[in-house]
């Protein structure tokens, strides 16, 4: 649905992969957290899983989580990583990172001011 040179974001049945890659930008981070922000906002309840190689691991409810620490995390992981993902699975389809346009980049200034 969306794509940047490091980033991926794919949409699967009521769940969200996205794909970061070792290069990433502080800006492209930016964005995938301003997005999960949005998307926390208009869901009831969200899981997110992270996945490091072929280990998947729960992180929590997107409600719950600290951005801040995740973007830490993020960065810390793909200094040893190549690539890392998360999935985020929503109990329905009803967030806003299910709509098509919210994944376009001309959107994105409208996510990052949350």
């Amino acid at each position: 649905m969306s794509r940047s040179r490091y980033t991926h974001i794919r949409k699967r049945h009521n769940g969200l992969e996205i794909t970061i890659n070792r290069g990433v930008t502080p800006g492209e981070v930016d964005s995938i957290m301003s997005r999960l922000t949005a998307h926390r906002l208009s869901t009831y309840s969200t899981v997110v899983y992270l996945i490091v190689g072929s280990k998947r691991s729960k992180i929590g409810k997107l409600a719950s989580i600290d951005m801040e620490r995740l973007r830490r995390k993020v960065h810390a992981l793909l200094a040893k990583s190549r690539s890392i993902g998360l999935h985020i699975v929503d109990e329905g389809t009803t967030g806003v990172m299910h709509r098509h346009n919210a994944h376009a980049y001309r959107s994105v200034k409208i996510a990052s001011r949350f």
